[in-house]
C-alpha cells in the first residue's frame, strides 16, 4: 500500500511540473531603441561589402575604432559577449 501512495505521489509530482514549465513564461526579446536601430542601420550601410544584410568577421574587423566604441556604447551586453569571447592577443617584448 506504501508502495502505491509513494508512486501516486511521484506522479503527481512530476505532472505538477511539467504543467508548470509548459506555463512559464518565455524571456521576451528586448526591442532595440531608436538610436540602436539608426546605429545598426548606419553601420551596415557603411561596412556590408558583400550586401548580405549583415556583417561578419571581416567586417565588423574593418570597423573603426570610434565605430566600434560607439556600437559598444549602443549595445553594451553584446559587446562584453564580444569582448570575452575574443582570444586574447599575445605580448610581446615590446609590451612589457
Amino acid at each position: 500500500m506504501k508502495k502505491l501512495i509513494i508512486a501516486a505521489a511521484a506522479l503527481l509530482c512530476a505532472t505538477t511540473l511539467v504543467v508548470q514549465a509548459q506555463d512559464a513564461p518565455k524571456k521576451a526579446k528586448k526591442e532595440m531603441t531608436a538610436e540602436q536601430k539608426q546605429l545598426q542601420k548606419d553601420m551596415i550601410a557603411k561596412y556590408d561589402t558583400n550586401k548580405d544584410g549583415k556583417l561578419d568577421k571581416e567586417e565588423k574587423a574593418a570597423m573603426s575604432a570610434e565605430d566600434k566604441a560607439a556600437y559598444a556604447k549602443a549595445f553594451p551586453k553584446a559587446a562584453k559577449k564580444k569582448m570575452e569571447a575574443a582570444p586574447e592577443a599575445p605580448k610581446t617584448d615590446a609590451a612589457k
